[in-house]
């Protein structure tokens, strides 16, 4: 979440985000727009993760938005991603 911070204007930044998620399989969304933190709830039949975006990280005091989830299931063959 440092593309803005380090002088990248959105645009480049969200452009970047696409081909990261284009150019290796196992990405499957990537946000440099924010910072946050991954919030992962492990069940023994499935799994979801939260994408946490936070207004600041230089204070204490902040605002926290979930922007995007996924729930991770399983079936005998293979694990499914599916956005939740």
């Amino acid at each position: 979440g440092d593309f803005v911070d380090s002088g990248f204007d959105a645009d480049t930044a969200m452009a970047l985000d696409r081909m990261f998620a284009d150019a290796l399989p196992e990405v499957l969304w990537t946000d440099n727009m924010h910072q946050g933190y991954v919030r992962v709830v492990l069940r023994p039949d499935m799994a979801d993760a939260a994408f946490v975006a936070v207004s600041t990280v230089l204070t204490p005091d902040y605002t926290a938005s979930t922007i995007k989830s996924y729930r991770i299931g399983h079936d005998a063959q293979r694990l499914r991603i599916a956005e939740a």
